[in-house]
Order: C-alpha cells, then sequence, then structure tokens
C-alpha cells in the first residue's frame, strides 16, 4: 500500500485507504481487519479507533500498521496476528498451531448449556474431545460454575496453548487438559461428550481459502474421505463413556449434515437424534440423547 496516501495522513484517511486497499486483494471482512489491525497499532481497542480518526498518524506507526497490514495481505489470519479470538464473550490466545475458534462453534457451547440446565444436572461431567485451544471447554466452565470438564487434544502444540488459556481464565480448579486421542484413556461416566473434530474432506482441504489452508493445522481439518471418519471412530468408543440419558454432539461440515445424522443413527441405536442449525442457518452438528 506504501505510496497510496500522504506521509502526513490521519488515522481515518489511512483506514479508508487500506480498507480499499485490502478489499482489492479479495479480503470480504476488509473494513474489520483494518479496524482491527489499526486497533493494535495505536494499542486501544477496536471501537476507539473512531475517537481517533481525524489524529495525525506519526511515520513509525503507519511502518508498523503497513507490516500487520502486509502480512495479512498475504493470508495470514488476523488471530494469529493479533494472537487473540474472541470466542462466546471471551478472548483466547491463539498462535499458528492451534484452529481458530469460529462464532459457528459456539452453538456447541449453548446447545451444551441447555442441556445440563434441562436436566438439571448439579455438577454436570462433560467431556471435549479436539479442543484446540481449550475455548469451547473454557467457555463452559464459565457459565456452568459447577460443571467438570475434561478436554482431549491429540497435538502437543495446541495442548499447551489450551493450558495456557486454563491458566488465563482462572479455571484449572474445572477444566483439565490432556493430550490424547478421543476417548482412549478416560474412564467413568460422563453426561456430555462433546467436540469440534476435523470434519473436511481430505480431498476439499487443499481448495481451502489460504488463510486457512496454508496456515491452520491441517490435523484440525482433515476429516477423512468424506468428513465424518474421526466421528464414526468417536461415536464407537462414545456410548461406554456416557450415563444413561447422556448426550453426544459433535460439529459437522455444513454440507454433510443428512450423512452426519445417518451416521450417528447407525452408530447409536436407540438414541435421538437431531440435526442443529447454526446462527447462519447452516447444519453444523449432529446431537444424539442416549435412552435414560
Amino acid at each position: 500500500m506504501n505510496g497510496d496516501v500522504a506521509d502526513d495522513m490521519t488515522v481515518g484517511v489511512l483506514l479508508r485507504a487500506a480498507t480499499a486497499w485490502l478489499r482489492g486483494q479479495g479480503d470480504d471482512e476488509a473494513r474489520l481487519d483494518v479496524e482491527l489491525l489499526l486497533a493494535r497499532t495505536l494499542e486501544i481497542d477496536r471501537a476507539g479507533v473512531y475517537a481517533h480518526l481525524t489524529d495525525p498518524l506519526p511515520k513509525p506507526r503507519r511502518t508498523e500498521f503497513e507490516a500487520l497490514l502486509a502480512r495479512h495481505a498475504n493470508g495470514e489470519p488476523i488471530a494469529y496476528i493479533l494472537g487473540v479470538r474472541e470466542f462466546y464473550g471471551l478472548t483466547f490466545v491463539v498462535r499458528p498451531g492451534v484452529l481458530i475458534p469460529r462464532p459457528e462453534t459456539e452453538l456447541l457451547v449453548e446447545e451444551t448449556i441447555a442441556f445440563a440446565r434441562q436436566r438439571g444436572l448439579a455438577q454436570p461431567r462433560i467431556i471435549e474431545v479436539g479442543t484446540g485451544s481449550g475455548a469451547v471447554a473454557i467457555a463452559l466452565a464459565h457459565a456452568l460454575p459447577a460443571a467438570i470438564i475434561s478436554a482431549v487434544e491429540i497435538d502437543e502444540a495446541a495442548v499447551q496453548i489450551a493450558r495456557e488459556n486454563v491458566v488465563r481464565h482462572h479455571v484449572g480448579d474445572r477444566v483439565t487438559i490432556r493430550r490424547g486421542d478421543l476417548l482412549h484413556g478416560i474412564g467413568g461416566d460422563w453426561d456430555a461428550v462433546i467436540g469440534n473434530l476435523p470434519y473436511i474432506p481430505s480431498q476439499a482441504v487443499d481448495a481451502l481459502d489460504r488463510g486457512v489452508r496454508d496456515w491452520e493445522p491441517r490435523i484440525a481439518l482433515d476429516g477423512g474421505d468424506d468428513g465424518l471418519s474421526p466421528h464414526r471412530r468417536l461415536l464407537a468408543q462414545a456410548p461406554s463413556h456416557l450415563a444413561a440419558g447422556g448426550m453426544v454432539m459433535l460439529e459437522v461440515a455444513d454440507d454433510r449434515g443428512p450423512l452426519a445424522r445417518e451416521v450417528f443413527r447407525s452408530a447409536l441405536p436407540g438414541a435421538t437424534i437431531d440435526l442443529l442449525q447454526d446462527v447462519f442457518g447452516r447444519d453444523r452438528a449432529v446431537r444424539a440423547i442416549l435412552a435414560a
């Protein structure tokens, strides 16, 4: 973007120019992304950017901002540049090596809270598989203060980030992060098993947006031939880990809803199976309630 605007520009001029330039690079969320990068450069929150629109931006700050902008234009996700991501009203540390939490995954949190409250569970016992940054488990711990949560992750880099977030949010007495493969090594009867397992079909991973394909861990994306291989493995294990009337809920690709529902029905005969939609109205998760 160098040379597109004057050296003595204000924050407002830079906001408009950078937004137009980034949009020209194909960024559909250019305005939001520029606001976030400007906020980081100015060391203020995003809303505060608009209180400084007429302020001149010193050249060193402009250079810093343009370096961040160039990183994003080259495909690096905003969350990795900033090192944090908002999820369910909380802020989580994220770095390359861990999947970036998405707003549609908040459905898992909302439905688990509803399940615990509808069942009148005084101390819900929840397993979250594929915890990544720990966002879902920690959000549940905030919403259900008596809950006991075991969060499982197979990748060591993600395990370390999840543990960092547990400390950050002061929930270490109720959320345990453990490295493991699905439910192996976990005993006891649990009220719910939930997870955002890898759900992109293997052949589709390389066609993803480059900010996902080139930056986020493939192990958190690749769900096998039809995007449901990890789901089948988990569903085979889940009944022996659940109490009567327990719940299994897994996120799925928005074009795999009906197929995923049939996979659940085949694996869990006698359970009540529902296909759930996210805030955008797209198929997002399948939920099974076992017989009481």
